[in-house]
Parts: structure tokens; C-alpha cells; sequence
């Protein structure tokens, strides 16, 4: 029987309720550069506070997409599952090339193998909690010789043990390249979540994207508050209209202070359960709001 793997365990898909896609709760990119300084968000207090704003509103899970070498800390993700009592499902893999680890760049495809499956079996850094998702990820415009290996090596552990694949497209771009790399090395489209796509502003591409059977990712919304993501919703009608509302999915990525509230800044986890929502049940209707944040998820993440 399909299960979705949590940090504290095996759940029923019918246990996730409203779930965020695609969220970084404690994350700490590991590069010196300055500018990424904004983007971590290592007190666990505050990011309580904050998944509690996410609760209130009938929040129920959090997928937290942070990777290896990008600050990943399975147990303060079980921490706050504990303690604001939600799911949490976290990840294995990679993030794109300039976050990568050297042992990336070192490793044969064989090895990457044997090391995430490592992590899916038997726990991530050193602790009993298994990741319920892979993530593999491409640079702006391009698909680097090493995020090439990195994507093989993902469709591989996909297909011997079942795990979604969930990536990164940088500023929205590369996701039909990448997708059609992933479906090359025996990944089923419906077994893939492209990521950021509501980053790339040219629709067509994104309806191509689920003509060719991916789930796509809006995953940016609350970043554009003076309309309230008027757009992204326009956007999200259309493709519903065109018959893909199976296939559409919903977070925010808030890995920023900038953007969580604990932190100072706006609109917070809670925003897409809360003034998105009404937006989108007034234009669209809760029928697709619920497909899109309940529906859709139980499905992919269970495996």
C-alpha cells in the first residue's frame, strides 16, 4: 500500500490535507557570498511561530525542499513537526550546480546512486528520518555536464524505489529539457513535479510543459502582493480550462527572510491558505483550490 513519508514516519495521503509544494523552513546556503545571508533561516523558534500562522489557517503539510548543501537539518524539521504538530516531508538530492557539493562534482553516477539510496533507506545525515521526495535541479538557460549525472542518478533511484521527483528550474527555464532528460532515463511524467514555472511568464511554455504530461510547480505566488498574484491566477484558470487541473500544484518557496513574517517580512506561510485562497475561490471556486493544494499532492508524494 502508497504511503507519504513524513519526518516522523509513514502517513495516509489522506492524512497531508492543504500542502505547501515547495517551502524551506531551515535552510542555510553554504557559500560565503553575502547576498545569500537573507536566505538563512536557521532559528527554529521563529519559524514555529511562523508554521503556526500556516496552521491557524488549516494548514496541514509543508514539503520542505532544502538539499544537501544548502542547509538541510532533518531533525529540526521533525523538531517543528513535533511541536506545531503538521507533516513535514523532506528531500533527498540536489540543488542546481552553484549550491552543489564537491563530492557532486567527484562522484561517479553509480555513487550518487548508492548514496541516495542510502538516505532513502536508512536515514539522512546520520539520523533514522527517510526523505519523501528527490529533488534535482538546473542552472539559468543551461543543463551543466554535472546536473546532467545528477538527474540520471535521480530517475535511477526513482525507479528502484518509487520516490517523486521534484526540481528546480531555474527562473523557470530548462523545464521541458529537463523533464524529457528525466522521462529518457524511465521516469513517467506523472512522477515529476517541475518546479518554479510560474517564473517563466511565457504560458505557452507551461501548457506545453502539461500537454507533455508533467506536473508543474506555481511556486512563486505572494511574491508579487499589489495584485494580489492576479496573474498567476488568470494563469491557473486558463490551464484549468484547458483540462490540466490534475497536474497543477501550489507553494510559495519562501526561503527568505524577506518573506516570512517571524522574520519581519511579508506575505508569510500563511498567505496562500488565507488571502490567496479567497482570491481564488472567488475567481476560480474551491472545487480547484482544493484539486490543486489536497488532491494533487496525496497523490504524487505517495509512493
Amino acid at each position: 500500500m502508497k504511503s507519504v513519508r513524513t519526518v516522523c514516519g509513514k502517513i495516509s495521503g489522506d492524512s497531508m490535507g492543504y500542502t505547501l509544494a515547495h517551502e524551506h523552513l531551515i535552510v542555510s546556503p553554504e557559500l560565503s557570498d553575502k547576498k545569500y545571508d537573507d536566505y538563512r533561516l536557521l532559528d527554529i523558534d521563529l519559524m514555529c511561530m511562523e508554521v503556526e500562522k500556516f496552521k491557524q489557517k488549516s494548514g496541514k503539510t509543508i514539503v520542505e525542499m532544502t538539499p544537501l548543501n544548502y542547509g538541510r537539518d532533518p531533525l529540526k524539521y521533525r523538531e517543528i513537526a513535533i511541536r506545531e504538530n503538521i507533516n513535514i516531508i523532506c528531500c533527498t538530492g540536489f540543488h542546481k550546480e552553484e549550491f552543489l557539493p564537491e563530492l557532486a562534482f567527484k562522484l561517479t553516477e553509480t555513487d550518487l546512486i548508492n548514496m541516495l539510496l542510502e538516505e532513502i533507506n536508512n536515514g539522512m545525515d546520520g539520523t533514522d528520518i527517510c526523505p519523501g521526495v528527490i529533488k534535482c535541479g538546473t542552472s539559468y538557460n543551461n543543463i551543466t555536464e554535472t546536473e546532467v549525472k545528477i538527474i540520471k542518478a535521480a530517475a535511477k533511484v526513482h525507479i528502484l524505489t518509487g520516490i517523486p521527483v521534484s526540481t528546480h528550474c531555474d527562473k523557470g527555464t530548462m523545464m521541458l529539457e529537463q523533464g524529457e532528460l528525466l522521462v529518457k532515463n524511465g521516469v513517467k511524467p506523472e512522477n515529476i513535479l517541475l518546479g518554479h514555472t510560474d517564473v517563466q511568464k511565457d504560458l505557452n511554455i507551461q501548457l506545453e510543459a502539461l500537454k507533455r504530461g508533467f506536473n508543474i510547480l506555481t511556486d512563486h505566488v505572494g511574491r508579487e502582493l499589489d495584485n494580489i498574484d492576479e496573474d498567476r491566477i488568470r494563469k491557473i484558470e486558463i490551464m484549468i480550462r484547458e483540462g490540466f487541473g490534475d497536474q497543477l500544484f501550489l507553494s510559495g518557496d519562501m526561503g527568505k527572510k524577506d518573506y516570512i513574517t517571524a522574520y519581519g517580512g511579508r506575505p508569510g506561510l500563511d498567505y496562500i491558505l488565507g488571502v490567496f485562497k479567497d482570491k481564488f475561490v472567488r475567481e476560480i471556486g474551491r472545487e480547484y483550490f482544493d484539486k490543486i493544494t489536497i488532491d494533487n499532492p496525496k497523490r504524487f508524494f505517495s509512493f
